[in-house]
């Protein structure tokens, strides 16, 4: 029973994590309807920002936390600008190949920068245990659960009750028809692009304190686990992302614990087979809106 709560906390963390980048290609996806296949590397480019500024002595977490944030969404304007709005009036593969060679090159620059190997992350975010169930549990996967459920609600409060909410949904029916209405499209498609990619920052720089050190292979990791966790869930739903992210993130843990550890990534690839064989447009919505957002 102990390992088994033991191992589950582990793997809603990591699942939540999961949840953070999906949330993040959701939102670019629900407005721009493109795939940024840098999503990961810019979430762990970001984070290596943050192992710098830790190892040039800045312990405190917030500010690492800050920095690592806006590193991300600076550089995931960089990658829009690049490579995403060149080519938003290609075709739809077009945004595709260009994001493809970032993540290369930022996936060199990293291996470049930091090395091939895993470099220690030295970032105490929080230590000590609570108890849960009798069980001693990881404070760190606590806080990071709870994260991933604030997160999840502000996202869907942002989306259904505010003006941003109402700004996004315009501009992901018609860029065209929102400009005519006074939507500012170019700041409201460049926030979203930001904000997605601050998401995946911190879902780096969770995933580096989890595990205790940054791989520049982990990004494409993230990118992986993020656009399969986007397609379960349902595409452009970030309740869907988060929950489904949560459920995968769990299965894996338990499956490396209870059946065999080389079995945990094939779980994620049979969930998105069974999804796409069972239900294409994913287990909470649809391709063509926001779930939970009303119009």
């Amino acid at each position: 029973m102990t390992t088994f709560v033991q191992q589950a906390f582990n793997g809603v963390a990591v699942g939540a994590i999961y949840g953070f980048v999906a949330v993040g290609y959701s939102l670019i996806f629900g407005v721009l309807k493109v795939f940024n296949i840098a999503h990961g590397d810019v979430a762990i480019l970001a984070a290596y920002v943050g192992l710098v500024v830790v190892g040039a002595g800045i312990g405190n977490v917030w500010v690492v936390a800050l920095i690592v944030l806006a590193s991300g969404a600076l550089l995931g304007a960089l990658v829009d600008r690049v490579c995403i709005r060149p080519v938003s009036r290609g075709p739809w593969s077009a945004p595709l190949l260009t994001t493809l060679g970032a993540a290369m090159v930022l996936a060199g620059a990293m291996r470049m920068l930091f090395g091939p190997d895993v470099r220690p992350f030295p970032l105490e975010v929080t230590t000590g245990t609570m108890e849960i169930l009798g069980i001693s549990v990881g404070r760190i996967y606590v806080i990071v659960a709870f994260s991933a459920v604030a997160l999840t609600l502000i996202m869907e409060f942002v989306l259904a009750r505010t003006a941003v909410g109402r700004w996004l949904r315009a501009v992901s029916e018609s860029p065209a028809d929102a400009a005519t209405v006074g939507i500012p499209v170019a700041g409201v498609r460049l926030g979203t692009v930001m904000v997605s990619s601050a998401l995946g920052a911190a879902a780096g720089l969770l995933l580096a304190v989890l595990l205790g050190g940054l791989a520049p292979a982990m990004g494409l990791t993230l990118a992986i686990k993020g656009v399969i966790v986007l397609i379960v869930g349902g595409m452009a739903s970030p309740r869907g992302a988060m929950v489904v992210g949560v459920a995968l993130g769990t299965t894996e843990a338990l499956t490396a614990a209870y059946v065999s550890s080389s079995l945990r990534d094939l779980v994620a690839y049979a969930f998105l087979l069974v999804v796409l064989v069972i239900r294409p447009a994913g287990v909470f919505g649809n391709a063509k809106a926001l779930v939970g957002v009303r119009p």
